[in-house]
């Protein structure tokens, strides 16, 4: 045994010497026509598995099966596939499928030719149930209004006809999603792909009140969502430099834009009901580029940067129900909203030599609101005339750098050092520009085997320029010897220590 386990040990040295690895040649001698990895297994063929049971659930309970599908009492089917093939030209597909007889089922498709093109199909749903036994005296739940029986409105609730006026409402959200992709890979340093997915949510959930004045009324909010998302990528890996172009866009659209409601409450100054907007139709497109150089054996530098715009321009409610109030017109039928982003991270990493690196990095976040401001006549609770308010277009801008350098003393002993400068400017705010610097250091000891301890020190100081400001646009005006925890000058300084204990 002994003298067959050398000859094998001489003939794999032989395989990987100098000659053999460059010309590919083999010992005269060596027959090899019958080397296996018995290890190297190629699965080739169809395989699968199906699992069949049955469950039961003994009572209804939203909270038991708030996310898994078992809210209802009575039995339930389950059922899980998977089926796999793989060809001997590299030609694969797999399915899977679970949770087949309930609201949490999912099918997972993928299929292509490795090394070539790769197709994906993924379906699945996803239940919230949130209350179970839920009443409200309105009809309509589920729907943009919501409207009283015969007996309302009344004073207080204990004039009011709840007792036969209350009916069950389901409060729950069900989202499902199908997805598809592909991908393809064209040469040896290009690779492509494409991903859309198709989602659907609809349900009811609870909005905290619909107020007049000092009434309020619990209302259900009706959710009809459906939202279209699509990402394109282009990739480009070479040796030392990398690189990625990608899309993405959203579209949302809700089945209600708005939600009107009777008011179950006495008539005050003449308003008999109430509208809200719900969430607005809206898209957002986004172009990003990303890159990585290696400039050398111990340095490589990253950059990402991504072009990013929001809109929204769905038609303005009328700024009352109350007919009886005399209130100036819109300043136009849609706000036509718009915001650009964008966003930008540059990172350096060095090995100065085998135990000292050196990094930095620089992030740029930009949020540009677009939209045009105007005047819009003010209504409280439909009930009074106020005075105009003007949309505020909030911006910001932040800047980022971080510097740092990690020592390795030993096998056993870490240390790091770093400087933060984080610098905010906004619009319509309280503080136009703060600025804020950060030292900070950690020492990281193997003690043991089993102990690990971390030492951090850190010390920032934040200062806004200028003066804190009340801003004027506000109505009414703010308390201007309040601060915005945020904003604030402030000086702060940390110590922790952190152990960790290998038990076995």
């Amino acid at each position: 045994m002994k003298s067959s386990n050398q000859l094998l040990l001489l003939g794999m040295l032989s395989a990987l010497s100098p000659a053999a690895a460059a010309g590919g040649a083999v010992p005269a001698g060596v027959d090899i026509s019958k080397w296996k990895c018995e290890s190297c297994k190629f699965e080739k063929g169809t395989s699968g598995s199906v699992d069949v049971g049955a469950g039961s659930v003994s009572e209804k309970s939203a909270e038991f099966g708030q996310y898994n599908g078992l809210y209802e009492k009575g039995g339930y089917f389950i059922g899980d596939a998977e089926v796999r093939s793989r060809g001997e030209d590299g030609a694969y597909w797999n399915l899977n499928a679970s949770n087949l007889g309930l609201d949490t089922r999912s099918v997972d498709a993928e299929g292509g030719k490795q090394g070539s093109y790769k197709l994906r199909l993924k379906y699945d749903e996803t239940p919230h149930r949130i209350w179970d036994g839920a009443q409200t005296p309105f009809s309509g739940a589920g729907g943009a209004s919501l409207t009283l029986p015969a007996g309302f409105a009344a004073g207080t609730t204990g004039a009011m006809p709840l007792a036969g006026a209350m009916q069950s409402v389901d409060l729950y959200t069900q989202r499902n999603q199908l997805g598809v992709g592909a991908s393809w890979v064209r040469s040896k340093e290009w690779e492509y792909g494409i991903n859309v997915r198709h989602e659907t949510r609809e349900g009811n959930i609870l909005r905290s009140g619909g107020a007049f004045f000092v009434n309020t009324a619990q209302l259900v909010d009706p959710v009809d969502y459906v939202t279209d998302q699509v990402d394109a990528s282009a990739s480009y890996s070479g040796e030392k430099f990398q690189l990625k172009l990608a899309y993405y866009g959203s579209k949302f659209s809700n089945g209600n834009h708005s939600l009107t409601w009777q008011d179950p409450y006495l008539p005050v100054n003449g308003e008999t009901a109430g509208q809200i907007a719900l969430a607005p139709d809206n898209q957002f497109h986004q172009i990003q580029a990303s890159g990585g150089y290696q400039f050398g054996d111990k340095t490589r530098g990253s950059a990402d940067i991504a072009f990013g715009r929001m809109t929204q321009n769905d038609n303005f409610l009328a700024s009352t129900q109350n007919a009886t109030l005399a209130v100036p017109g819109l300043p136009g039928s849609s706000l036509n909203a718009r915001a650009a982003t964008l966003d930008a991270n540059l990172k350096l990493s060095s090995a100065v030599t085998d135990k000292l690196r050196l990094n930095a990095a620089y992030v740029y976040s930009d949020r540009d609101n677009q939209t045009s401001q105007a005047a819009y006549p003010s209504v409280a609770t439909d009930m009074f005339v106020g005075t105009a308010r003007t949309n505020l277009p909030y911006s910001f801008t932040q800047d980022k750098l971080k510097l740092s350098a990690d020592y390795r003393a030993s096998a056993r002993l870490r240390g790091s050092v770093g400087a933060d400068f984080d610098s905010h400017k906004r619009t319509y705010q309280d503080v136009d520009k703060t600025n804020e610097d950060t030292l900070w250091g950690k020492l990281s000891s193997r003690v043991t085997d089993k102990v690990d301890l971390t030492l951090k020190l850190a010390g920032s100081e934040r200062r806004f320029s200028g003066s804190y400001q009340v801003v004027p646009e506000i109505t009414p005006p703010e308390n201007p010897l309040l601060r915005r925890f945020n904003m604030a000058n402030r000086s702060r300084e940390t110590a922790g220590l952190r152990a960790d204990f290998a038990v076995m």
